[in-house]
């Protein structure tokens, strides 16, 4: 009888368990359906505005991430005690969080974190600019509590309190039920209504629609509203990388796309580092002859880019291919990268598109991180700039 009783227990303490782990690790949702996060500080939402993918907590490798101004009482108007320090130049990107219990140092191009001193397995990361921190980790060193609460119907919330919070988490998602779930759909109509827009059929973009414009006789004298875009393919034996990121740096801060073969990434990755610890986004560059090669190529690129950075990229840049082949990755979630100017082609676009004034383009400059390019990059910013054009990261959200 009592080996009966403890063999129920046990069934019951194993059940709990399980129960415990689900709702303990960020798991995605339901398939077909994007993962929301909702975070909150105390009882403070981050997003006080309209939910955001660029604001939003990220799961990755089975961890949440934050972004790091999360910790500071500046951006979100509640003290945790913990203040937020990040500093970057040409050779360093460091975010150092401390309070009086300690001190973490992170070392975004190395992908390293000393708590006090030592090293631990913690790291920071960068998603379109910005530093997200892990956490859980993050809390538990400076004594804060970490929440991961799945909700029925409007994502999960994550939550970080420190001993002023009012409310435990039961009562604040019971308060904040209608104003989540009013996000929460808002958000996922904007999405729906994006990806039906991205699969409207629209004219096809070749390189001389953008070269020779149809110019009415009465058309301004302005000049065109054109949306520029950054890649830099890194396959240079010599490369003149360095020298490229510090012209990014310098003229403003520009943002760009770095396209790296599968294949070099473990001895570029110091350059990953760099790129990444900037705020640039990392692309994959692989042979296109066949869209069963481009996705081994590109799995193969996802896990070096796992292990070495603590990262997966989805965007991906076809050397060669047919256009079967880029809307097979494009159906299998890549977002491909497509130039309309490359080489030195690239670098005359002020020259290409004069004349087209009142219209307005999206060009897409593929350049090699090549000597060449480096010597030629400032001028090239500084011509679009003096010219109004729009110099944009390349951001996934914008690549169709």
């Amino acid at each position: 009888m009592a080996r009966h009783t403890w063999s129920r227990l046990g069934a019951a303490l194993l059940c709990a368990l399980l129960v415990t782990v689900a709702l303990s690790f960020p798991w995605a949702g339901a398939s077909g359906e994007p993962q929301v996060y909702q975070l909150a500080v105390n009882e403070t939402f981050v997003d006080k505005g309209e939910l955001s993918a660029a604001n939003m907590p990220l799961a990755v490798n089975g961890t949440i991430y934050v972004p790091c101004t999360t910790f500071d009482k500046n951006v979100t108007g509640v003290d945790l005690g913990v203040s937020c320090l990040q500093y970057k130049d040409d050779s360093e990107h460091t975010l150092t969080l401390f309070s009086l219990k300690g001190t973490l140092v992170f070392d975004i191009d190395s992908q390293t974190c000393l708590a006090d001193g030592d090293p631990t397995d913690m790291r920071a990361i960068v998603r379109n600019g910005k530093t997200y921190v892990p956490a859980n980790g993050v809390c538990q060193f400076f004594g804060l509590q970490y929440s991961y609460r799945p909700t029925r119907t409007s994502g999960v919330l994550i939550r970080i309190k420190n001993g002023y919070a009012a409310l435990n988490d039961e009562k604040f998602i019971n308060s904040a039920t209608s104003y989540m779930q009013g996000r929460y759909d808002r958000y996922l109509a904007a999405l729906n209504a994006a990806a039906a827009a991205t699969a409207t059929p629209s004219p096809t973009r070749t390189a001389s629609s953008v070269q020779s414009p149809a110019v009415s006789p009465s058309a301004p004298e302005d000049e065109p509203d054109v949306r520029a875009y950054l890649a830099f393919r890194c396959v240079d034996d010599s490369s003149d990388l360095d020298r490229i990121l510090s012209v990014l740096d310098q003229r403003g801060g520009r943002k760009a796309l770095f396209l790296f073969q599968p294949e070099d990434l473990s001895q570029r990755s110091a350059q990953v580092r760099q790129a990444l610890g900037r705020g640039h986004q990392i692309g994959l560059l692989v042979d296109g002859s066949s869209a069963e090669t481009a996705l081994e190529q590109l799995e193969e690129g996802n896990e070096v880019l796992a292990r070495l950075v603590w990262t997966r990229c989805h965007i991906a840049a076809l050397d060669s291919g047919s256009r079967s082949v880029h809307q097979s990755l494009s159906q299998s979630g890549w977002r491909v990268w497509d130039a309309d100017y490359s080489g030195s082609r690239a670098l005359r676009v002020t020259e290409l598109i004069r004349g087209s004034a009142g219209k307005k383009y999206a060009v897409r400059l593929e350049l090699e991180d090549s000597f060449s390019t480096g010597t030629a990059l400032d001028r090239l910013i500084r011509g679009m700039v003096q010219k109004g054009y729009d110099l944009r990261p390349v951001w996934e959200t914008e690549l169709d």
